[in-house]
């Protein structure tokens, strides 16, 4: 990669880091290309892929409350073409995953029954203009995520009936 400050080539470096992931701590091998003349860091794609992968994992082998396999579903639906994962920062420093609709998938509501697609429609209108952040807040109110973060136990859908922020 060469950098857009010199536009030389740069060398890609490796170095021990701590990444905030969902507001935990996580060491991993932090890969970056480095332009010696400024000293600047530079990232690309498939690097922040790496690295956040890493953070990932461990998080996902600590943290009971996520079922097991869960990126499996989002990774095989993406490679399927039907969404898209990318990554995105925080304003405190935390990475989470963003999962859009891949641009060449057409919604097909044929799936669906009506209690599902009105099912999703309610989610959608409640959850349209809130942030990630504040999405996550707000299931950090409810019992399913107190009762079970600290013990690291799954969720049981029982939670479902005695949402606050539903």
């Amino acid at each position: 990669m060469k950098s857009s400050i010199t536009g030389k080539e740069m060398q890609r470096m490796v170095k021990e880091e701590v990444l905030i992931f969902r507001k935990e701590e996580f060491p991993i091998l932090y890969h970056y290309f480095l332009c010696e003349d400024s000293g600047e860091e530079f990232t690309d794609g498939a690097m922040d892929n790496l690295n956040v992968i890493q953070a990932y994992n461990q998080y996902r082998t600590q943290m009971g409350p996520v079922p097991l396999n869960f990126i499996s579903i989002f990774e095989y639906a993406a490679m399927q073409d039907d969404i898209d994962i990318t990554y995105q920062e925080f304003q405190n420093g935390g990475i989470g995953e963003f999962f859009k609709p891949h641009p060449n998938r057409e919604f097909n509501a044929s799936l669906f029954d009506e209690g599902e697609l009105l099912t999703m429609t309610t989610i959608m209108d409640r959850f349209r203009n809130i942030s990630t952040a504040d999405i996550i807040n707000l299931s950090h109110e409810e019992a399913a995520w107190s009762d079970s973060f600290n013990e690291k136990k799954k969720i049981s859908y029982d939670y479902a009936f005695k949402l606050l922020n539903a």
